[in-house]
C-alpha cells in the first residue's frame, strides 16, 4: 500500500512540470484532473493503465520516451527553457516590422511606395526579360545538345574507322616485315648469285677441259704427248689420243665461234679422229700405228693429209679471229706445210708445239671475247 502511495504521488507531480511546455497547458490540466479522479476512484488495475495513457501523452508532446529520470528531466527542461526564449525573440523581431510598417503607412510615404512599385515593375521587366533569355539559353542548349549528340555519333564511327585503320596498319606492318624479311633474303641469294656468277665468269672452263702444257721437248694436252723423238720414243695410242683431244678443242672452239670451215669438216672421234673434205667427201685418218706394212705406208700418207688439212682448218680459225679483233696475233705464223718457219716433215714434234701454243691462244681468246 505505501508503494501504491508513492507511485501515485510521483505521477501527480510528473504532469504539472509536463503541463508547463507551452499552449497545451489547459488541456494537460484537464487529463490531470481526470486522472487524478481516475487515480481516487478506480482500482488498481485501471490505474496502470491510467499512467501508461500519461506517459504515451508525455512522449508525443516532447518527442521522447516517458518515464524519463530526474536528470534527463532537467536537460528536457533546459532544452524547452532555450526554445522559449529563441520564440520570445523571433516574436520581438515580428514586432519591430510590424511597427514599423504601421507607422509608414500611418506617415503616408507615397514616395516610398512609388518608389517601391517602380522597382517591382522593374524587377517584373527583368524578369521577363531573363526568362526570355532563358528561353532562347535552352533553345540554345537544346541545338548544342543536337550538336553533341551528332558529334558524338560521328566521333564513335571516327573511332570506329581509326580502330579498323589501325587493324590494317598492323596487318599491314606485318606484311611489310615479312616483305622486308623476304627481300633481305632474296637480295643476299642475288648478291651471292651475282659474286658466283661473276666467278664463273672468270672461271676459263676450256682450260680445264683442255689444259695445253708442255713437257719438256713435247708439247701436251691433258697429259697426252703431242711428237716423237728418237731419244724419247712415244707409243702411238698417247699420241693419237692427243689427237683427238686437239681434234675435239677445234672442233668445239669453231662450234662456239660459229665459224664454218670452207674446206673441211672436223670429226673428232677420240684416238681415231678424222677430217673429211667437203668437196670430194675424202676421209683422212688423224692418227697413227706401230705397224710397218705396205698397206701402212699409204696410210701414213692419209695421216699427212690429215694433218696439212687440220692446220689449214686452225689456219682459217686464226684468220678469222685475227680479222675480229685487230690486237689479237697468233705466236706462230702457219702456212700449208710450216708453223712458224718449221716444215712439221722434218721438225715435227716441235712444229706440233708451235701448233699446241697457237691453239691454246685461241682458246683464251674465245674465252675473253664470251666474258665480255
Amino acid at each position: 500500500a505505501d508503494g501504491r502511495r508513492e507511485g501515485t504521488h510521483a505521477a501527480a507531480v510528473a504532469v504539472p512540470a509536463l503541463g508547463s511546455s507551452g499552449g497545451d497547458a489547459a488541456a494537460g490540466s484537464g487529463e490531470l484532473s481526470e486522472a487524478s479522479f481516475f487515480l481516487v476512484s478506480d482500482p488498481t488495475s485501471q490505474r496502470a493503465k491510467i499512467l501508461d495513457d500519461l506517459f504515451s501523452i508525455a512522449s508525443e508532446k516532447t518527442n521522447l520516451d516517458h518515464p524519463i529520470c530526474a536528470e534527463c528531466m532537467k536537460q528536457l527542461e533546459e532544452q524547452l527553457n532555450s526554445e522559449i526564449e529563441e520564440a520570445k525573440a523571433e516574436n520581438d523581431r515580428y514586432k519591430g516590422f510590424a511597427q514599423l510598417l504601421q507607422k509608414h503607412h500611418e506617415q503616408g510615404d507615397e514616395g516610398a511606395e512609388e518608389e517601391i512599385e517602380s522597382e517591382i515593375q522593374s524587377l517584373i521587366e527583368e524578369e521577363c526579360k531573363l526568362r526570355k533569355e532563358l528561353e532562347t539559353l535552352q533553345d540554345e542548349r537544346c541545338d548544342v545538345q543536337q550538336r553533341l549528340d551528332e558529334l558524338t555519333l560521328e566521333s564513335t564511327k571516327l573511332s570506329l574507322i581509326e580502330e579498323k585503320y589501325w587493324h590494317s596498319f598492323n596487318a599491314f606492318e606485318a606484311d611489310l616485315s615479312d616483305f622486308c624479311t623476304t627481300r633481305d633474303s632474296v637480295l643476299q641469294r642475288l648478291t651471292h648469285a651475282r659474286a658466283l656468277l661473276a666467278r664463273l665468269k672468270r672461271t676459263n672452263v676450256y682450260n680445264d677441259a683442255f689444259h695445253i702444257w708442255h713437257d719438256g721437248h713435247f708439247g701436251t694436252i691433258n697429259g697426252f704427248r703431242l711428237g716423237r723423238l728418237q731419244s724419247q720414243p712415244v707409243d702411238w695410242n698417247e699420241i693419237n689420243a692427243a689427237w683427238g683431244q686437239v681434234t675435239l678443242l677445234l672442233y668445239t672452239l669453231a662450234k662456239k665461234l660459229n665459224f664454218q670451215f670452207s674446206r673441211y669438216r672436223v670429226i673428232p672421234m677420240g684416238s681415231q679422229s678424222k677430217i673429211e673434205n667437203i668437196r670430194d667427201q675424202t676421209v683422212h685418218e688423224l692418227f697413227g700405228t706401230n705397224e710397218i706394212t705396205l698397206g701402212r705406208l699409204f696410210w701414213y700418207r692419209r695421216f699427212d693429209n690429215a694433218m696439212m688439212a687440220f692446220i689449214e682448218c686452225l689456219k682459217e680459225l686464226g684468220d678469222y679471229a685475227e680479222a675480229q679483233d685487230r690486237q689479237f696475233q697468233l705466236p706462230y705464223k702457219m702456212r700449208k706445210e710450216t708453223i712458224g718457219g718449221l716444215q712439221y716433215t722434218a721438225d715435227w714434234t716441235k712444229a706440233l708445239k708451235y701448233m699446241l701454243t697457237n691453239m691454246k691462244y685461241l682458246l683464251a681468246w674465245s674465252s675473253s671475247r664470251s666474258f665480255h
